[in-house]
């Protein structure tokens, strides 16, 4: 079982390698019965790091969540230039990166920025869909409360689509409780919230 987050804070993280990771993995999986299939993740598959948010791997993974946002959203997607300037939030002093990987490959990306004083907000949270349901968007969550406590913060919140029933799930199992609408996002219509302190 996985030691809850205050008690391994830092531990889940590596810091970046001159090397990139190769992007995208498949799942092992193995039969366990005729009409069956089990996919097969163990923790220590799962590694975190601190990344750039403006480095080429950071670009890749943030193009693909905007290519899949365009695609689930009946309206589509554009980040717009907004998208590209607010990067530089995801930086020290009060913001950070994360990159997922599984098996040493990069699986999605999380990213946390000043909201207010004593709030982060959460942002750029994906998982590629392979990925999703084998415990790999809780784990990066947590690390994502984890250093938001490291940074001072009380609170974290966060917006999603109603178009993303499994970011809603991830966010509610999470202990995320639903608020009104803080930022007036237009592609949101779920807006969360969640005392770290």
């Amino acid at each position: 079982m996985l030691a809850p987050a205050h008690e391994r804070a830092g531990a889940g993280y590596s810091e970046p390698s001159d090397g990139e990771p190769a992007l995208g993995f498949s799942w092992t999986s193995r039969p366990v019965a005729p009409t069956r299939r089990e996919v097969i993740v163990k923790h220590d598959q799962i590694k975190i790091r601190r990344e750039s948010p403006v480095s080429d791997l950071a670009s890749e993974l943030l193009r693909r969540y905007f290519a899949e946002l365009a695609e689930r959203l009946p309206e589509g997607f554009d980040p717009g230039e907004k998208a590209e300037t607010e990067r530089v939030e995801y930086q020290a002093p009060s913001g950070v990166y994360l990159v997922v990987f599984v098996d040493d490959r990069a699986a999605g990306c999380g990213a946390l920025r000043r909201f207010d004083a004593g709030t982060a907000e959460v942002k750029r949270m994906w998982v590629e869909p392979s990925a999703r349901g084998h415990g790999v968007g809780h784990r990066l969550l947590e690390e994502l409360e984890v250093l938001g406590r490291q940074l001072g913060y009380l609170a974290l919140c966060l917006d999603t689509s109603a178009h993303l029933p499994e970011a809603i799930a991830l966010y509610r199992s999470s202990g995320f409780e639903e608020v009104d609408d803080y930022n007036g996002n237009p592609d949101a219509a779920y807006w969360f919230r969640k005392s770290i302190g």
